[in-house]
Formats: structure tokens, sequence, C-alpha cells
């Protein structure tokens, strides 16, 4: 029998399982003249009646350190109030699938101070983040959606490549030979964090729910490559035809960010509520954001499969969700197997799926979708290599719900069919998606196996900040700064033989 391991060491911190809104922030926004601030306890205490912005002036007594208040009179700050308005102002713990407890980020101790220009802001940054009341102080990311469209007729050639339009044959995802085994579950839930989607369309109803698109269409193409209805005499199918789909809007109408905190508060109810993939089809380059690092980190931690779309800037930036550790980052092919021209390129890919090409004039080559209207169209870009992952990690858990998330993102590496320079290389990463060789793979005989490790001994590296979950070590759970990170080196005892990679397995 030949059996593949998993074996998971998690140093992340998380957050707290919330369906709380983003009501306290209705009103229009500068995100460029904000900054997130993670203020420490005693220092800065609102009262628990103001739910929104108030001003510097108003805030009064609620600033016990002199210090902060001097300083935020110096960057000329405006007003204040609560990131995460309705967020449990206590420490927490989440128990996650299993019965192990993980420790919540304190999201209550986030505030936002806004200002009355963007260069105020940035210089604001260096002046509380010296504050010994202050954590840390950050702008909000500018995340864009990934999409380079293209609109005429055309067929699925992602799923089921029949050489046509200057393809090659089997240049695609060998979804056929997936659904001749498996073609999805209701019990699987995938979110959809994008720009809202058209929750009626013919091909996503029945399945879809949660926030109902603005006026753009990019969240309503997404849905439809990683889970369009399939059988039903209408259009095209998803990757997984089963799947429910939770929709999370992040970005307005004209295709702006909402902000970091309200992106965050969107993974998390996601979480809440069910979704074992959140697909992320946006990003971009820059400082990452920590706001969204957490929320990412909890996401992990609770044993969800995280997707994000490489980016369309033809380089090898690193963009953010794409480059953030526990996230898989998908890059994108043409229907020959080639990479996308646009498709940015990193050491932290993981695998690239087909995203179509970069011209309007060649549109049979690109990703045919769900549009609003209830109408389907082209498409290209890394946005729509990211979801065909989604949906064949939706299989995957589907067809056997005691995968992990890092067995997921292992078994689809795996699997996949190697582009490129022979083995991993950063156009590529691990290869092109294979969805039959990664169902296949998890068919009986084989058997996914979950070691247990112990013992081992510490190496000492320096780091700036250590964020750590667990109780090892003598350690308390939480976010430590300015302290030295210790790397774990185990040695690891299985009852079970053990070889890796398992194809070289006798």
């Amino acid at each position: 029998m030949r059996k593949l391991l998993n074996i998971s060491i998690y140093l992340a911190f998380v957050v707290l399982l919330s369906s709380l809104g983003a009501s306290a922030y209705a009103q229009e926004r500068n995100l460029k003249t904000e900054l997130l601030v993670y203020i420490l306890p005693d220092s800065l205490e609102l009262p628990e009646k103001e739910k929104g912005l108030i001003p510097i002036a108003q805030a009064g007594k609620s600033v016990a350190s002199e210090e902060l208040q001097v300083a935020l009179a110096s960057t000329k700050a405006r007003s204040i109030g609560r990131a995460f308005p309705n967020w449990p102002a206590r420490d927490s713990m989440v128990v996650r699938s299993g019965g192990s407890e993980i420790s919540a980020p304190p999201f209550h101790r986030f505030f936002i101070v806004t200002f009355d220009s963007e260069q105020d802001a940035e210089r604001a940054i260096l002046t509380l983040s010296s504050m010994p009341s202050v954590k840390f102080a950050e702008r909000h990311s500018q995340p864009i959606l990934y999409n380079d469209p293209s609109y005429l007729d055309g067929t699925q050639w992602y799923l089921n490549n029949d050489g046509r339009l200057g393809g090659v044959v089997g240049a695609d995802i060998n979804a056929e030979t997936a659904w001749a085994i498996f073609t999805g579950s209701s019990a699987v839930k995938i979110a959809i964090i994008d720009s809202g989607i058209e929750l009626n369309h013919d091909d996503l109803a029945g399945r879809a729910s949660g926030d109902s698109h603005t006026g753009h269409n990019h969240g309503t193409l997404v849905a439809g490559v990683a889970a369009a209805n399939a059988m039903n005499g209408e259009g095209i199918r998803g990757v997984d035809w089963n799947a429910q789909i939770i929709s999370k809007r992040v970005f307005e109408s004209d295709k702006s960010w909402r902000g970091d905190n309200i992106a965050a508060l969107k993974i998390t109810d996601a979480i809440a509520e069910g979704a074992d993939v959140l697909n992320c089809s946006w990003g971009g380059p820059g400082i990452p954001s920590t706001t969204l690092r957490m929320a990412f980190d909890y996401a992990y931690q609770m044993d969800r499969v995280v997707v994000a779309a490489m980016g369309n800037d033809h380089t090898t930036l690193t963009n953010y969700p794409a480059g953030y550790r526990n996230v898989i980052a998908v890059g994108a092919t043409k229907n020959n197997d080639t990479r996308s021209s646009f498709s940015t390129m990193g050491t932290h890919i993981d695998i690239v799926a087909p995203g179509g090409v970069d011209t309007d004039n060649i549109n049979g080559q690109n990703i045919y979708t769900t549009t609003i209207g209830n109408d389907h169209t082209f498409t290209s870009g890394t946005s729509f290599a990211a979801p065909l992952v989604s949906g064949l990690a939706s299989l995957l858990k589907g067809y056997s719900s005691t995968l992990t998330n890092d067995d997921i993102r292992q078994i689809i590496r795996l699997t996949a069919d190697d582009k490129g320079e022979p083995g991993f290389d950063p156009e590529y990463g691990y290869g092109r998606i294979n969805a039959g060789n990664a169902l296949h793979l998890i068919q009986e005989p084989n058997e996914v196996v979950h070691g247990i490790s112990y013992g081992g001994s510490t190496t000492k590296t320096n780091l700036n900040r250590w964020i750590y979950t667990g109780s090892s070590w003598n350690l308390a759970a939480g976010m430590y700064f300015d302290v030295d990170r210790y790397t774990v080196t185990k040695r690891v005892n299985f009852d079970v033989p053990f070889c890796s990679p398992p194809p070289s397995c006798g």
C-alpha cells in the first residue's frame, strides 16, 4: 500500500470566528488617508458605545497615554475609531476541529486613525510606531482585481483541450478523468473573496449565497470557473459541480478596495460560515499587510485552504496574498501549456493552471465563464487560473473529508504535470495542475497517513517579530516582538514505513 505522509507544525497567529459587520464604517472612506494602528491596553480605551470614528479632540480622556496624546496631535490626526468595532474586547481562544485551542489575535486593539492628507498619514507611521504604547502602524494595502478579459465566443479548453485554436491536446487540467471519480459534494464550501457575485445566475443559482455584486463582474467570472452548475442545459460547467459558493465582497463596484479591516472580517466570516476553500483572485506588491496576514494565518490554523492569484504584472514581484507562506500561489498558462506572458513569476509560486492569453484578439484561447446579466463571456488572467485550483481543492476535500489543508496543497503539487525546467521552477512552480491525477492519487489502495513527531532541538536565528501558537517550549501563545526566533529541528519516528517523495517509494 502506498502511503502519503503530512506533518504540520503550526507557528501562526490566528483570529476569532466572527460574523461581525462593517456597518460602523459604512460612510465614504479614503483608505489612503487612514492608518491601522495596534495600540496596547490602558493607553487608549474608547467608550463601548463608540462604534464609529470620533474626532481626536473628542477622544479626550480615552487616550490615557500622554505620549500618545502628543503623538496624535503632532501628526495632525483627524479622527480615531475601532477598526473592528464589535470584536470581543478580551483575549479569546478558538477551538478548531480535533479539539485543540488556538489563541485569537487582539483585533479589539486595532484602531483606524484618519488624517487630512496622504502625506500626513505617511509621516505619522514612523512617529506612532515609535510610541511604547503602539505595536505597529500601517497603511491599508492596495490590492487590485486581476483581470485581462476578452469577450468573444469559444469553448472551455482549459477543462478538456482538443487542440483547437492553436492549442495542444491535453493542455488542460484533465477534468474529465477527475469527474469520472468524483464531481463534488454539497458539504464543501468555496468562499469567493472578491467583488461579489450574481447569486441568481442560472449557472450559480441554488448553490450561491452571501454578498451580491454591486456592478462589477469579476467575482461572478471567478465563481463560474470554480463551481458553475453542470449538466443543467445552461452555459458552462465549473470544476466542482456541487460545492456551495459563499460570496464575500471586498471590492466596490469601481474596483476600489474596501479596506484591510473589512477584508479581514470577510475572511473570518467566511470561515465562520464553514468555507473549506477561500479563493482570492486579487493582490498587490509592496509591504505585506499585518492585518490581512493575521486573517490568512487564522484560515491556515483553522485548516482551511487558501488559494491566491500570482498576478498579471509580467514580473517577479511578490504580490500578496499570494506571497504569504500558507497560501497556494497560482500562475497562469496558455492553451499550449506554456506560461501566459502576463503571469507573475517567483520562488513563492506553487502551481500553474490555465489562464489564457493577454491579447484581446485571440479570445478563443481565453477562459470562458459566467458573467453578470445571466450571461457568459471570455476573460483571461491569473484571476481565473486560481479558481481552477480552488475547484480542485474542493473536489479533494469532498472526496476525502479527513484531508488537511497541507495534504491538499501537497497532493496538488505532487500530481501536477511538470512544465518548464525539470522540477520546481519560478515560472511554473511544481507544474500545471492535473485534477485527474490528484483524485486518482487519493483513491484506494493509496492512503494519507498523518504522523506525530516528538523530541528535537532548537537552533536560533534573528527575527523582529515572531508569531506563535501553541504551548511547547514553555512559551505562551501570542505575538512576540523584537525577540529571537527558534527554528525547531525534530527527529521523527513513525509507526509505518515512510519515504519521500511518494512516487519514488517501492
